[in-house]
């Protein structure tokens, strides 16, 4: 919770600093054109000009260097304080008298009132005004705090760049064909048999099967099917039965089999073989992004592992077989730039917590 707060406010804060500096820079632009190129005496931002006050006759209100924003309408009262020109110079001082439509206007500092002024004379009323001090100050504290953000923020901001352009990487390793992808799965000791029907599903899974970019969920079924591996290499049922009860992917049994090829004879020919097939055969449909077939697959060997009270399912299979399926899987992930190290680090991870010295 504490960190979902903590980016949400990261996002404001960056949304929030690249506002106020596009309306900065758009402003500074603005300023530019109307008084440098289209020479202008001052600018007007939907209705609001600025003035810099250059001497001390309202320093009782106003200091010197200080910024004024005026409001450009045509409605004055008595001590009103307006900017008007006379003579080319613009003042800005406050109203005292008003007669028809002449203004008499004075510096709250100065003894004596100024000439009287008409309206066409006056730019607007002062609504506001500030320190350019105080200004410069805060910009300077904001840059400050940007600078020492984007140091802190160094690391992070490389690390996703990078990620970004590993993603970039990823996704044009994962649109491998089948045809180009070369996993040596149906080599090893298997008997004839193994072999035929390995073969035929392979064929029934190439039929249509779409190209396109690897999942995620593809990627997690691959790793899930190394866990498997690792499983059986260290000949630990609890081990097993843990990881096929604990499946890092979502299962979907939402389908017919009949309909995505999985018919009860493939089934029920699956069924008595042994447990290097079925790995073999998920490996394929992965392959071939037939996950539903996958799914089937793996649905089938849950079943048969969970009425196997004697565990011949997971005794029954040439452990060369078994390690020549690890090794087609490390091939297949090296080819989609995909880590296993984290199923490994994981997996030695659980071993140290269920062991009699933890």
């Amino acid at each position: 919770m504490v960190v979902m707060q903590m980016n949400k406010l990261h996002k404001v804060a960056s949304v929030f600093g690249y506002v106020i500096f596009s309306i900065i820079i758009t402003f500074a632009l603005y300023a530019f054109i109307s008084t440098e190129l289209l020479k202008k005496d001052y600018v007007d931002v939907f209705g609001y000009t600025y003035f810099i006050v250059s001497t001390g006759s309202m320093r009782d209100e106003l200091d010197v260097n200080d910024v004024v924003i005026v409001s450009l309408n045509d409605t004055y009262n008595e001590k009103d304080i307006i900017t008007f020109r006379e003579d080319n110079e613009y003042i800005t001082h406050r109203i005292v008298c008003i007669s028809g439509d002449t203004y008499t206007t004075k510096g709250d500092a100065n003894n004596t009132n100024d000439n009287p002024i008409v309206k066409d004379q006056i730019v607007g009323k002062v609504v506001f005004h500030f320190s350019l001090f105080t200004l410069i100050k805060i910009v300077g504290v904001i840059i400050i705090l940007f600078i020492i953000f984007s140091f802190l923020n160094f690391d992070k901001i490389l690390t996703k760049v990078m990620q970004e352009d590993a993603k970039k990487n990823n996704s044009k390793k994962r649109l491998i064909k089948p045809s180009k992808l070369k996993l040596d799965i149906l080599s090893g000791s298997k008997r004839k048999l193994e072999l035929t029907f390995v073969g035929h599903v392979q064929k029934i899974l190439a039929l249509n099967h779409p190209e396109k970019r690897f999942s995620s969920s593809e990627i997690d079924k691959l790793k899930f099917l190394y866990a498997l591996t690792l499983n059986l290499l260290s000949g630990s049922v609890s081990e097993l039965n843990y990881t096929l009860d604990n499946p890092i992917f979502t299962e979907k049994y939402d389908y017919k089999f009949n309909d995505i090829g999985f018919s009860n004879s493939l089934r029920n020919r699956l069924y008595v073989m042994p447990i290097t097939v079925y790995l073999e055969i998920m490996i394929l449909s992965i392959l071939y992004h037939r996950e539903e077939f996958f799914d089937a697959t793996y649905k089938v060997l849950k079943y048969k592992i969970m009425v196997d009270k004697d565990f011949n399912t997971l005794k029954n299979y040439n452990q060369d077989d078994l390690v020549n399926v690890n090794l087609a899987i490390q091939g297949f992930s090296k080819k989609l730039n995909v880590s296993l190290k984290e199923v490994e680090d994981y997996i030695d991870a659980r071993r140290f917590l269920d062991s009699e010295m933890y």
